[in-house]
Order: structure tokens, then C-alpha cells, then sequence
């Protein structure tokens, strides 16, 4: 299994097919945090050099955003070819319900010691949006597509309790170190049906479970290396995540692969 996990994921990583559309971005460039208008239904791209070389990641402010109370905030990371991006969560919550933060890596090189760098550079970024906005630090969540989803997998590895939650798409993980303490963690893992990654994606699913998480495992259909952002299973997912207290959630594995 490891060695299925490893090989096979590794090409499958590797693989550069198209990704779906672009985010819909603030035209006029990147500005510094203190500057950002932080307007509901607004991306923007926040200017901030020390994020490696590329010098900026982006945040959404989701559309029902209202100062009276906190909320869930999702940390996405992108593919390899790509920049910093809110897609594809942005389309996945229809807008609503979720502080999106596209995150940018330190370092683009997958894997190895460098999670930990990325995951202090994830707090260095939640303290400085927990200045202006009201973040429900029970509800933090961490995802990405491809490039993205590996590194979801081996930087929550690194903190498992800091998150309520993880989504790996197009992706599953390498093996680093010891076994994660995931145990009643939730997990989502989606991969296209004919996406390079989906035997590691599958495999990734099994390894966790195994490992006592609870695993949503969704195809989707008719895909190669891409995302369906209208997948309801994985919609659903996401609302039932942060439901509000005494809700009936829906039944998580119907529909699940």
C-alpha cells in the first residue's frame, strides 16, 4: 500500500491538466492587509512579501458576512501551476458561510520537514485576519486541489486538532514520518474518475479510515484532474460541517463512494 501511495501518487501529482475556471479577482492588484476592504462577496488579493517569492495570497469575505459573530474559515491551497486562490471552495459554498483564504506556499516543493514552516505561516495569517475579522477558531478548516491536496494532507498531519476538518482533492498523501493521529477527525477526499490520482486518492481514503477518521469518499463523475463544484455530496459536507447547534445534520455517507 505504501508503495501504491507513494509511486503512483507522486505521477499522479505531477500531472498539469486543466483545472476549471479562474477566480473571479479584484482587478486592481494586490494591496496590503491594513488596505483591504474586506467587502462581503469580494476577492482580493493581499499584498504580503513575506510569502515567498510570489508575494501575495488572496481572501474572500463570504457574501452573508456579519460582524456579530464568528466564522468558519477554510485555507486553500492551490495546484502547482497556479497562484493563490479562493477556487474551487469559493464555488463549493455558493459564497456563503466560509471565511476563504487562498493560501501561497513558502515553498513550492511538495512534502518533506518544510509542513511545519507552512503551518506557522498559516497562523501567522489567521492572526493577522483575526484582527479585523471574526474567526470561529473551532471551525477552522484546510483544503486544496492537486499540489494543494497533498499538502492539505501533510500539513494537517502536522496539527490535526487545530482543524475541524480537511478536503483533498485531485490528490491523496505521501507518507511522512509516523502514522497521523486522526481519529474522529473529518475528512473528504474527491477525485476525478479518470483522474491520474485516483488510486492514491482511494487509498489515502482506506489509510484513514483505517486510522479511525471519518471519511467521505466522492468520485466525480465523468472527471479527469479536476473538481466538481457542484457535487452536492461534497456541498453537503460542507454545510453540515458548520450547521448550526440542535440542526439535524444530513446523513454524510449517502451518496459516498
Amino acid at each position: 500500500m505504501k508503495k501504491i501511495l507513494t509511486t503512483l501518487g507522486l505521477v499522479g501529482w505531477l500531472c498539469l491538466q486543466s483545472a476549471g475556471a479562474a477566480d473571479e479577482e479584484n482587478n486592481s492588484g494586490a494591496v496590503t492587509f491594513d488596505k483591504a476592504t474586506l467587502e462581503p462577496g469580494r476577492i482580493e488579493k493581499i499584498d504580503d512579501p513575506r510569502t515567498g517569492g510570489w508575494e501575495y495570497w488572496t481572501l474572500y469575505v463570504p457574501k452573508d458576512y456579519t460582524p456579530d459573530r464568528a466564522w468558519p474559515i477554510l485555507y486553500c491551497y492551490h495546484r502547482m501551476d497556479q497562484e493563490a486562490q479562493v477556487w474551487p471552495f469559493r464555488e463549493l459554498t455558493d459564497g456563503v458561510g466560509y471565511i476563504i483564504v487562498g493560501m501561497e506556499y513558502l515553498n513550492r516543493k511538495v512534502g518533506g520537514p518544510r509542513a511545519k514552516k507552512e503551518l506557522a505561516n498559516l497562523k501567522r495569517i489567521h492572526d493577522l485576519l483575526a484582527k479585523r475579522l471574526r474567526i470561529d477558531d473551532k471551525l477552522q478548516f484546510i483544503g486544496g486541489f492537486s499540489q494543494g491536496g497533498w499538502e492539505t494532507a501533510h500539513i494537517a498531519e502536522a496539527a490535526p486538532q487545530l482543524f475541524a476538518g480537511m478536503i483533498i482533492t485531485g490528490a491523496g498523501r505521501i507518507n511522512y514520518g509516523s502514522p497521523p493521529l486522526v481519529r474522529g477527525q473529518h475528512i473528504f477526499i474527491g477525485v476525478g474518475e479518470q483522474d491520474g490520482n485516483r488510486t492514491a486518492a482511494e487509498g489515502t481514503a482506506d489509510y484513514y479510515r483505517k486510522r479511525g477518521a471519518q471519511v467521505v469518499m466522492e468520485i466525480f463523475k465523468g472527471l479527469g484532474h479536476d473538481v466538481d463544484t457542484k457535487n452536492a455530496t461534497l456541498k453537503t459536507w460542507l454545510k453540515d460541517r458548520v450547521a448550526p447547534p440542535g440542526s439535524k445534520p444530513a446523513d454524510l455517507e449517502a451518496g459516498g463512494q
